[in-house]
């Protein structure tokens, strides 16, 4: 089956869609979806039709498009706005209100005088009579049609009086139309022709008795006509005739269908009521009074009067029969009744569970005092941890400061320490000396000399610590001069130049002081001064001695300062260990809590399923002491071999019949059956019979029972089926078609259409007979062996007689082929099938056309016919799937030399279609984007997308549908191989120029890694027990995943190898079922490996694995770990060693280049020789399932080597390279900046594949800063216009026929790419070629590759013009691809009030399989993408309800929630969803969330080393 899948492939941005990508699928007409609306009063004998399965609710109107598959609205015409249609109306009239209306008495007709004609007069409630005129009369009639229309449901626009009172020649058909829908269930609008003609034809038929009087001219105007008095009683006749009115006298029915207001009555008369209107006399004593006494007026019909009678004597009869069933299911229901004593034992059961309820209630209570305590301690702990960090932050802060000091200077600690402790001894020193300094220099010069010569040593020392301690910021400010310094330096100035001081008096005065005391001091103190001088001499040496001492003590400090950091740097790790130990626990404790609400509410639904059980059991039936079935799978006691399955499609009433009969063989004793059956299924009839007892055993479908949940029905027997017997199952059943696309029966739906035993291990043979109208087109898996009319005829065979007579009986046939008008029925029966799965059946009716080849069996030689089948309007867009079809089918068979084993296949395209498209065995389905193409219209990207769909439901016939998985949780073995087989290997052959295996890497492996790189991603192979939970694993894991694996397989052991190994897993296992170890058998065998031990953890474990490189000169180390894309794997994440192909290219002196695929990393780490010096790059080819992280250094060198002409990296080597930085750099193990970098020296390259990667990465930068500043914003916009301008301009805007594919795609995607970063000229250019297109209706100047890009430009920059002229395309699509572009354009508009219509758009006129374009386009607008998320919150219910039970609905999730961007986003969302239902969806919500979580990350590591490196290249730009 080929699923739909993301946002990015229908980006505005990428004109390409790749194979996996979103489906570009189109409806020729726009649809329109009502509110629901509760259903209006209907009669037990309303015709009424409903659209909707399971009762009235809201309405799609589609297109009859022709598809019928029971349980499958795509495959049934939808309910049309025309009469007859059903579906609900577009508008009510307020005016209409509460309808309600006093019943009026009996009437009857007297002449009016003085009016100068007949005229009417009513009986009053004193029999007086009161005369009516004839304008009261026309209101009377106008009420009572606008009553019968507005409470049947007429889908007529804004139906009101006025439109009675002077209706169109339309709304009178209209209306005609819809009556005569409602009388006649074989009526067809159109059928002959012009609509005049119609009604003429019809009444005749009728026999309208004033026909004759009706011309056709009045019927085109009937509103302005002088006949609109007839025609006006002629629809009031057609009135009382659809409402059967004699059912209308119970009082019951008239207090409850009371349809007129009070108020609308007029005053001054009692109007004649619905009763007194049915006599023939009265309806044409009316039509005499408005022909005004015409004599042409021959009086009432008596056929008319025979007809009425027999509609009322019908109606009687089923009245009495409905009574008699009433009475006998009250009688059955008395006998149900349980005994008193049984019902006290359940209350006391009851009971009992309540209080072991309230107990466990009590436990969770005690257990949420503890978990408060405990957290209550854990952010206790938190904050003492916050605060030592905060205490070891400033310590660490001072130290570093420190550190940052000392290694300025270039000294070491001691160093530091001892001239802090020198300061501070020298200071106290010299302040004891400088006193005893001073009067040795005033007592004699020499003493002076000296000491001065000590003083300047002493200064040059203290000069010298003091100056290193004040560098090195050790003292606050320059210390002040000691004072023996001051006095040296007066004294030396006084001595220095004794001539001076004989000039001037001042001189002498300041000198002769100090003379004089030196001349005292010479003989009183010289004795004392020598002595003092020694004792200097002495200190000084002491002093000496202590610095080096204090040196020698320093060594053991720095020693302890360095324990101390070791030790702080350990109390920093325990700290963050212990935090981390203590979230863990904190999120261990709130799993606990949650897991023990959910069992709580679980405890809650058993005691309610298990009071059910024992209210159905206790009346005698639930002995028999077989074992509960397993929660999820079927019960094995007995085995389907054969289904014998009848279909009716009803595709007027929307409904569906059918009857089956079912071989089984019994593998255990048993006394009960049970199958899946959907709870929409109405099963009745149920019969077993039995070969070995020779009985048949009948189980009433009261009786059954039924578990919704788990979609089984249970038939318990009275005699057990013995082991080892064959027995028939027989049953019927009833259903509604529905509107919610579920076509296919995958995974489970089959239960859906029919009871079975829906699970893939279950393989059955099938016989399929439909019975449908005769002017429809049955289709099934087989061709069809005999197709004949249903006539009930006295000439047929009698074994005919007795199957046709069955069959009407068993339907409730009869045969219609006397009235030429009516469609009778046909039955068409097909060949039985070989063993197949049960959602590999298909069955479909409508009105369908075909297109029909053939291709030859290489194998066998024989001729295979194949067919496409589409509705009229549409088949001729067919023929190139078709052609593919004829192509790739023949090179399957010699590649796995397996013959194609069914005689034909067929594909069925279908307007409502959930999936891409589905391979059911012979009958292939899908939407139309999927399998049409305009040859003059279509763009290259369609024409890709319709080949590898195709090529991939082909390759299904082999993988799926001949060898077919056990269990879902084996479903890649399908899905990986189709992706790899049919959108690479063999499409390849077909259409090699579009290289699709160097594509693979953008459409599939790039997807893969994206959705694995988060943690809520699943294993390829994950356990789904629950078969409710399998549509969420359709994903990128089982499909592109899986391919990429086994690619890489294939490029390891060599493809030949690999395909023959494929062929002998396919030889092995036809018609069976298998699991992984199969293919890995069957490759092993052809290839000598152990398969099994490489790939294992591929297919079995969560994520892939980042290879980092670091070099060594010689060598290169390698070491891998589990990529995760907010990289930050724990210990517990990162335990997985993948096997790992390194296929490591190198390049010699002589430029000579080798690839070694040789080399398998089997370990953490390990070294491998590689010539540094040399390029050389890991993964060579990508075709690894990894990502490599180069040194900076060397990603730099890679891009040189890469932008250099005739590099010896490959166009897929640059495509890997590029992705990988980018993706690295959102994970924090590079910089974005180096990433742009990259690209940036690739500006020259001319690959388009190799632009297509850089262009997605740029774009995700873009939608990255989405709601950053404006200038950020502009500047990625400014580099994405330097890189694709130059593009633009050397390859134009005009398409050749010769244009390689790769040139047609370049030119689209920079076209596109400069439009979306606001290239003047581009935007300039497209909306020129809009322009014409909107002024003339000529698109001509719009090649089909730019149709999206124009539509898209002009409605982002333009206004309602624009809008208004993409939604008419939407409308009314030339091609599937066209209607696409126009709903993604209509998303693009960046006005605040057209983005609001376009939403509620949605919910109004957007077919269900459209949505998620409209989501995805939303999403992919900056101005939108709030208010989308809001819409779908306000919606949400609607949406839930839309797409209940389909895939799509993950698909919305994915596009409403993954590129938001702040960690704010990610509260709010999962705020949203608690207490929510998500069990459809919870992958997809969990992925979305570590989305936003992983963006968030990015974007704050990524702010500044963008905005930085931007302002750079503006500047080597010259911008």
């Amino acid at each position: 089956m080929r699923r739909q899948t993301s946002a990015t492939d229908i980006n505005p941005v990428s004109e390409r869609s790749g194979p996996s990508g979103i489906p570009q699928s189109a409806l020729p007409t726009a649809k329109r979806r009502a509110e629901q609306m509760p259903p209006a009063p209907q009669p037990p004998f309303n015709r009424m039709r409903m659209s909707v399965a399971g009762g009235p609710g809201p309405s799609r109107p589609q297109q009859n498009t022709g598809l019928a598959v029971p349980g499958a609205a795509q495959f049934a015409p939808r309910a049309s706005m025309m009469p007859g249609g059903g579906g609900a109306p577009q508008t009510v009239r307020k005016e209409v209100g509460q309808f309600g209306r006093t019943p009026l008495k009996a009437s009857g007709l007297r002449g009016a005088p003085g009016t100068g004609r007949p005229g009417l007069q009513v009986y009053g409630p004193g029999k007086e009579t009161r005369p009516i005129t004839h304008k009261q009369y026309q209101a009377l009639m106008h009420r009572e049609i606008l009553d019968y229309l507005v409470a049947h449901r007429c889908p007529i626009a804004n139906l009101s009086l006025k439109t009675l009172q002077a209706p169109t020649g339309r709304d009178f058909h209209d209306i005609f139309r819809f009556l005569m829908k409602d009388i006649d269930d074989h009526f067809v609008p159109g059928r002959w022709g012009k609509p005049e003609e119609e009604v003429i034809i019809l009444l005749r038929d009728l026999k309208y008795p004033l026909v004759d009087g009706i011309s056709k001219t009045a019927l085109t105007t009937p509103g302005s006509s002088s006949s609109w008095p007839i025609l006006l009683a002629m629809l009031h006749w057609l009135v009382t005739i659809a409402m059967e009115l004699p059912k209308w006298e119970d009082p019951e029915i008239s207090r409850d269908f009371n349809l007129v207001p009070a108020e609308d009555i007029p005053r001054d008369v009692e109007l004649p009521n619905f009763a007194s209107l049915v006599t023939s006399d009265y309806i044409f004593k009316a039509y005499e009074v408005y022909m005004g006494g015409s004599d042409s007026f021959k009086g009432p019909d008596d056929d008319l009067a025979t007809i009425i009678d027999n509609r009322i004597e019908a109606v009687i009869q089923r009245s009495d029969e409905t009574e008699r069933r009433i009475a006998k299911l009250m009688s059955s229901i008395d006998k149900l009744e349980l005994k008193t004593s049984e019902l006290v034992e359940l209350d006391n059961e009851q009971k009992k569970l309540e209080g072991q309820i309230a107990q466990f209630k009590g436990l969770i209570q005690d257990r949420e005092v503890k978990t408060t305590k405990i957290i209550t301690a854990v952010e206790l702990f938190k904050e003492q941890i916050r605060n030592e960090e905060a205490e070891i932050a400033a310590l660490n802060k001072g130290h570093e400061h420190i550190m940052a000091t000392i290694a300025e200077q270039g000294l070491s600690v001691e160093e530091v320490k001892q001239m802090n402790n020198d300061r501070d001894n020298l200071k106290r020193t010299l302040e004891d000396l400088l006193p005893k300094s001073a009067e040795a220099a005033q007592t004699t010069g020499q003493l002076e000399i000296d000491l001065g010569r000590r003083s300047d040593a002493i200064d040059q020392m203290l000069s010298r610590y003091t100056s290193m301690l004040y560098d090195t910021e050790l003292l606050p400010t320059a210390p002040e001069p000691f004072s023996h310094i001051s006095f040296k330096l007066e004294l030396n100035t006084a001595v220095s130049n004794p001539l001076d001081m004989l000039k001037g008096d001042d001189l002498k005065n300041v000198i002769h002081p100090a003379l004089s005391r030196i001349a005292e001091m010479k003989s009183e103190e010289r004795a004392s001064l020598e002595d003092e001088k020694i004792q200097a001499d002495e200190d000084l040496d002491s002093l000496t001695q202590r610095c080096h001492k204090m040196e020698e003590d320093a060594e053991p400090k720095e020693n302890e300062l360095l324990v101390l950091l070791k030790k702080i740097e350990e109390l920093r790790m325990t700290v963050a260990g212990e935090t981390a130990a203590a979230n863990a626990e904190s999120g261990k404790l709130e799993q606990e809590l949650g897991s023990m609400e959910m069992e709580s509410k679980q405890s809650d639904v058993v005691l309610t399923s298990r009071k059910q059980r024992l209210e159905v059991e206790c009346s005698g039936h639930a002995g028999g002491g077989q074992p509960m079935p397993d929660e999820f799978r079927l019960p094995t006691n007995v085995k389907p071999t054969h289904y014998d399955l009848i279909f009716k499609t009803d595709l007027d009433n929307m409904t569906f019949q059918g009857h089956g009969t079912i071989d089984i063989d019994v593998v255990e004793d048993t006394e009960e059956i049970v199958l899946n059956a959907s709870p929409d299924l109405a099963i009745k009839d149920v019969k077993v019979f039995s070969e070995a007892l020779k009985t048949e055993q009948t189980q009433g479908s009261t009786e059954l029972k039924q578990d919704q949940e788990k979609e089984r029905i249970t038939a318990k027997f009275a005699t057990p089926l013995p082991k080892g017997s064959k027995a028939k199952l027989q049953l019927g059943w009833e259903g509604k078609l529905g509107d919610n696309m579920t076509g296919e029966l995958t995974p489970t739906a089959a239960r859906k259409a029919f009871p079975s035993w829906d699970e893939p291990l279950l393989k059955a043979e099938y016989t399929i007979t439909m019975i449908s109208r005769a002017d429809t087109v049955n289709l099934s898996n087989m061709p069809a062996v005999s197709e004949r009319p249903f006539v009930e005829s006295p000439e047929a065979t009698e074994g005919d007689g007795k199957s046709i007579g069955k069959l009407a009986k068993m339907f409730s046939l009869k045969s219609e082929a006397a009235a030429p008008r009516v469609k009778g029925w046909k039955i068409t029966k097909f060949e039985k099938t070989p063993l197949m799965s049960s959602y590999l059946l298909a069955f479909a009716n409508g009105h369908f056309e075909h297109l029909e080849s053939s291709y030859k069996s290489p194998l066998s030689g024989k001729t295979i016919p194949l067919r496409m089948y589409a509705t009229p309007e549409i088949i001729h867009q067919a023929a190139f799937a078709l052609d593919v079809k004829a192509k790739v089918m023949p090179i399957y068979e010699k590649v796995f030399q397996l013959e194609y084993p069914l005689p034909k296949l067929d594909t069925l395209v279908a307007h409502d279609f959930d999936a891409g498209a589905m391979e059911n065995w012979g009958l292939i389905t899908g939407r139309t984007s999927a399998f049409l193409v305009d040859p003059k219209k279509s763009d290259l990207a369609a024409k890709k997308r319709v080949a590898t769909v195709m090529s991939h439901e082909c390759a299904h016939l082999w993988f799926g549908d001949l060898v077919t998985m056990e269990w879902w949780d084996n479903l890649w073995l399908n899905e990986g191989f189709a992706t790899l087989m049919g959108e690479v290997m063999i499409i390849d052959k077909v259409f090699p120029q579009w290289r699709v295996d160097s594509d693979f890497i953008n459409a599939h492996l790039a997807r893969a890694l994206d959705l694995d790189s988060v943690r809520s991603s699943h294993p390829i192979e994950v356990p789904v027990p629950d078969a409710n939970q399998i549509n969420q694993i359709f994903d990128a894991l089982s499909y592109s995943k899986a391919g990429s694996v086994l690619r890489m397989l294939a490029y390891y052991v060599g493809e030949d190898i690999f395909l023959k190994g494929v062929a002998i897993y396919l030889s092995k296992h036809i018609y069976s079922n298998s699991v992984t170890r199969n293919l890995w058998e069957g490759i092993g065998e052809a290839s000598g490996r152990d398969v099994p031990k490489m790939l294992d953890n591929w297919i079995l474990k969560i994520g892939f694995p980042v290879v980092t490189v670091r070099e060594h000169g010689d060598s290169i180390t390698i070491r891998q770990d589990r990529f995760l894309a907010t990289g930050d794997p724990t210990e517990e994440e990162n335990q997985t060693i993948w096997e790992i192909p390194l296929s490591i290219k190198t390049v010699d002196a002589d430029g000579k280049v080798s690839v070694d695929r040789a080399i398998l990393l089997t370990e953490r780490e390990a070294t491998i020789k590689v010539d540094t010096s040399r390029p050389f790059k890991l993964n060579s080819g990508t075709t690894g399932v990894y990502r490599v992280a180069y040194t900076p250094e060397r990603i730099t060198k890679l891009g040189e080597e890469a932008a250099k002409s005739g590099s010896a990296f490959s166009l897929e080597d640059r495509m890997g390279l590029v992705a990988d930085a980018f993706i690295l750099a959102k994970a924090g193990t590079s910089k974005t900046s180096a990433a742009l970098s990259l690209v940036n020296t690739l500006k020259n390259e001319e690959e388009n594949l190799v632009w297509s990667t850089m262009a997605s990465q740029i774009s995700g930068v873009q939608k990255l800063y989405w709601e950053q500043s404006e200038e950020v914003r502009e500047d990625i916009d400014a580099f994405a216009r330097a890189l694709y301008k130059p593009l633009v301009d050397k390859l134009g805007y005009e398409y050749s026929a010769t244009d390689s594919p790769d040139t047609i795609e370049l030119r689209t995607l920079a076209i596109s790419s400069a439009a979306t970063a606001k290239e003047p000229s581009v935007i300039a250019e497209l909306q020129s070629r809009f322009k014409h297109f909107v002024e003339t209706g000529d698109d001509s100047k719009i090649p089909a590759d730019l149709i999206r890009s124009t539509y898209t430009t002009a409605v982002r920059h333009g206004g309602r013009t624009e809008y208004d002229a993409v939604k008419k395309v939407y409308k009314n699509p030339p091609t599937p691809s066209a209607k696409i572009s126009a709903m993604l354009a209509m998303t693009a508009s960046e006005d605040s009030e057209l983005i609001d219509e376009t939403l509620a758009f949605i919910l109004t006129d957007v077919q269900i399989q459209d949505t998620m374009y409209f989501f995805a386009g939303s999403a992919s607008n900056r101005l939108a993408r709030r208010k989308l998320n809001a819409f779908f919150k306000e919606n949400y219910d609607k949406f839930m309800k839309m797409f209940e039970g389909n895939f799509s609905i993950s698909r919305l999730i994915t596009y409403n929630f993954q590129d938001l961007t702040s960690e704010e986003d990610a509260k709010a969302t999962e705020e949203f969803f608690k207490g929510k239902d998500v069990s459809k969806f919870n992958l997809a919500l969990a992925q979305a969330l570590d989305s936003i979580h992983a963006n968030a990350k990015w974007l704050e590591r990524s702010k500044g080393d963008v905005t930085s490196w931007l302002k750079e290249w503006k500047k080597q730009a010259k911008l």
